[in-house]
């Protein structure tokens, strides 16, 4: 559950995260199916936003932790 905010390697996460993470990974992908985008290029979307979402949640996650181990 990367797009709502929960951790891969461990961590906290809310349903609450999750759910609005998953209603707006659906209104994008219901508003590509409205604006008629390709069903070839979909996928390719989805992907990036799963991996644009997986690297700013590693980012805050490694700046979190380098802020812990200062303090």
């Amino acid at each position: 559950v990367i797009v709502g905010g929960t951790y891969l390697l461990g961590g906290r996460g809310t349903i609450g995260g999750t759910f609005i993470g998953a209603m707006i990974f659906a209104v994008i992908l219901n508003l590509m199916n409205l604006m008629d985008v390709s069903a070839y290029i979909q996928p390719i979307v989805r992907g990036l936003i799963i991996i644009i979402a997986a690297l700013l949640i590693s980012r805050s996650f490694v700046k979190s932790r380098k802020a812990a181990t200062v303090t």
